[in-house]
């Protein structure tokens, strides 16, 4: 007798079971035939290189803001991707290795000069950050070479002495950090 109820459970538990197979192919059948958004997925690196980004013999002095393109420090680089690389996003920044107490200061400035944009700031945040950045969400073409001129200089103040920001030390080279981005509204947007 026990035989016959565990033949019946048996038969009942594979019936059962059958049914939600079918009910569930049927189903996802009917679910699949929906329209169904393709996916792609793009792959490839980001490649970019830094064309002479070392600053050397940074020499700093007072002057008026109006006379940077003139008389500033200024360290001309260049930012190339490759053909293959994928567009970027780019940040750009200064990696300091040593500067002077007195440099980090409102009065140190700078200006970050592409052919249509520029960039500008000052160095009173520069406490104990290696990476200083000087520029955000630049947009960078693939096979595109970029030209940057970075002016770096002491802004004269009357009413402030300045004497001990002379004879001082920047010593630094500049960076460009990115990841891969679709279009220039896309880079505005992630950053």
């Amino acid at each position: 007798m026990k035989e016959k109820y565990l033949v019946l459970w048996s038969v009942l538990v594979l019936l059962f079971i059958g049914t939600v197979g079918v009910s569930l192919s049927y189903l996802g059948t009917k679910v699949n035939r929906g329209v169904i958004n393709s996916t792609s997925v793009k792959t490839g690196k980001v490649n970019l290189k830094v064309i002479d980004s070392k600053l050397e013999n940074v020499v700093l002095k007072p002057i008026y803001d109006k006379d940077y393109n003139k008389s500033a420090y200024k360290k001309e680089f260049s930012v190339i991707t490759e053909e293959d690389s994928l567009n970027s996003c780019a940040s750009v920044f200064l990696d300091i290795s040593e500067i002077s107490e007195s440099l980090k200061s409102e009065f140190l400035k700078y200006k970050l000069i592409t052919k249509d944009k520029i960039y500008e700031g000052n160095f009173k945040h520069a406490n104990d950050i290696d990476n200083y950045l000087l520029a955000d969400s630049i947009f960078i073409e693939k096979g595109s070479k970029t030209d940057y001129d970075l002016f770096i200089w002491i802004s004269y103040s009357d009413d402030v002495d300045q004497m001990d920001m002379l004879n001082t030390k920047l010593v630094a080279k500049v960076v460009v950090k990115s990841f891969d981005s679709e279009d220039i509204n896309s880079c505005v947007k992630n950053n």
